[in-house]
């Protein structure tokens, strides 16, 4: 099977907030590091309060242009080949998840805007949460995470044509 970015996600960790492009391929997950800021210029900004804020966002744009021309060129490579090229990339074995969920985001977002959240239990109980922060790459992880996650995804949001925002289902999926 070729392989096939779904989306783009922030891991949120007690130690770091990583932002991730995420790759399906066969029955795995491949999560490929999306270079960016360093955490230093990162907590710097943070302290110099609205100027630092413009700086730091002016910073994640010139990162995020950079990113994103990394990937063009290497954007046929198989994520295998990518997996190695940072100590932060990861991979997950599609069977070994044992519950998923698409979510809303959060009412308090501390990490930067988000569209939505998607959060997975491993069947060794390790937990992984993702905050969703374009709504392109919410609703690709909306349309294509059920084809790979059939048995362990539940879906929690629902598209507001109105708001243009993802909000809480009433359903269950």
């Amino acid at each position: 099977m070729e392989s096939k970015v779904i989306f783009s996600a922030r891991l949120i960790s007690f130690s770091a907030v990583t932002e991730y492009r995420v790759y399906a391929k066969d029955s795995d997950f491949f999560f490929i590091e999306i270079p960016g800021m360093s955490k230093v210029s990162e907590s710097m900004a943070i302290h110099f309060g609205l100027i630092g804020l413009l700086i730091r966002n002016s910073m994640r744009k010139k990162a995020k242009a950079k990113a994103d021309l990394l990937f063009q060129t290497e954007g046929n490579q198989d994520p295998q080949h990518l997996i190695g090229n940072s100590k932060n990339n990861f991979q997950v074995h599609i069977p070994e998840i044992r519950d998923s969920s698409l979510t809303p985001p959060t009412f308090f977002a501390f990490h930067g805007n988000q569209a939505g959240r998607w959060e997975f239990v491993m069947r060794d109980g390790k937990k992984r949460k993702f905050e969703i922060e374009s709504l392109d790459d919410m609703k690709s992880a909306v349309n294509t995470l059920p084809r790979f996650l059939s048995g362990t995804l539940r879906i929690h949001v629902e598209w507001n044509e109105s708001k243009k925002k993802f909000q809480k289902t009433n359903s269950h999926h």
